[in-house]
């Protein structure tokens, strides 16, 4: 029993060091691709974030500003045609806002992003901190290089 007890020590260390040193984010842009796939298919607002570039999130912040500073004529007309309060819409955040998207998605039985990544990918492009993810229906994925992890720019629309 007491020769079993170096093993389990070392067992439990070897599982410890294996979890601390497992990625957080998608370090390949295929990674990247295929954790953006299930996000959208389970709508996971918080994991699609996570996978957008931080110019990306700069992008959305500038649209849910821009409702905060609508009129009241404005924000009422957008409201309305969203389906959803002036006041969700003046204080939404970059979060809120893809879940948004989502929802609309649902009821209009269209969502261009989400549709797109139902489509394989067909080849990778790399270039230094920016990759270019192919798909079989002729749409690119644009993708930047964030520290160690790969994120989806959408600057590039």
């Amino acid at each position: 029993m007491h020769l079993l007890k170096p093993f389990n020590t070392a067992l439990a260390t070897l599982v410890l060091l294996t979890i601390a040193c497992s990625p957080s984010g998608p370090v390949t842009p295929d990674d990247a691709f295929v954790r953006m796939k299930r996000a959208m298919t389970e709508s996971n607002a918080d994991e699609v974030i996570a996978l957008l570039s931080s110019g990306s999130l700069k992008k959305i912040e500038t649209i849910t500003r821009s409702f905060a500073a609508m009129d009241s004529r404005q924000i009422g007309a957008l409201s309305r045609s969203l389906g959803v309060s002036a006041e969700q819409l003046k204080r939404m955040t970059p979060r809120s806002y893809i879940a948004l998207q989502f929802n609309i998605g649902k009821s209009q039985g269209k969502d261009l992003f989400r549709d797109m990544m139902h489509y394989k990918p067909v080849g990778t492009d790399l270039n230094g901190n920016e990759a270019t993810i192919r798909l079989e229906n002729g749409i690119s994925l644009n993708l930047v290089r964030e520290g160690p992890y790969w994120k989806f720019d959408l600057e590039r629309l």
